[in-house]
């Protein structure tokens, strides 16, 4: 018993000590094992969710495509109806010049007369070319000579907007008072 004494006194056996090691740390190769086990783990159990995510991700692009092609074709088809119009009334246009070209020539006026049928003829190619050209060929035009030459979009555009304004201010009621104007006392 004296001998355990001194080597309880002397501290612990050497043996004590690595054994004691051996069950505080585990291995560097153990922790790195179970690191790449957790790391395989979460992998796995994201995949399902990245999955549902790209799937989700192409729903919505499809459906985002169907939407903008509805709308293109809805546009397209509303273009094609207010061309179709609009050259119907220019080609109307067109025979009224004719009219007139007539009736200078009835009169003896050959010049003015020739100079009324050539408008005519422009203006009745405008009207068909109105008439039978689709929603979609005309709205690329419209594109191409605003990209030609953005100068003559922004006159169009402005002479428009001035239009349909005065179009506007015209068919209010006359009898409706204008917002500038003040009422009259007792009114």
């Amino acid at each position: 018993m004296s001998e355990q004494r001194i080597k309880v006194e002397s501290g612990p056996p050497q043996q004590m000590i690595s054994d004691a090691d051996d069950v505080a740390a585990p291995p560097a190769r153990e922790q790195s094992n179970s690191a790449e086990q957790v790391k395989d783990k979460a992998q796995q159990a994201a995949a399902p969710a990245k999955e549902k995510a790209r799937e989700v991700a192409g729903e919505a692009k499809s459906h985002a495509q169907a939407a903008a092609g509805q709308a293109k074709d809805k546009a397209s088809a509303q273009v094609d109806e207010k061309s179709t119009q609009v050259g119907q009334q220019i080609g109307a246009q067109g025979e009224a010049l004719d009219g007139v070209a007539g009736e200078l020539r009835n009169q003896g006026k050959d010049g003015p007369a020739q100079v009324a049928e050539q408008a005519a003829e422009k203006v009745k190619n405008v009207g068909d070319y109105l008439e039978q050209a689709d929603g979609e060929k005309l709205v690329g035009a419209a594109q191409k000579a605003a990209q030609d030459n953005p100068a003559a979009a922004a006159a169009v555009g402005a002479a428009a907007g001035f239009a349909a304004g005065r179009a506007l201010k015209a068919s209010r009621p006359d009898d409706s008072p204008d917002e500038d104007e003040p009422t009259a006392p007792g009114s």
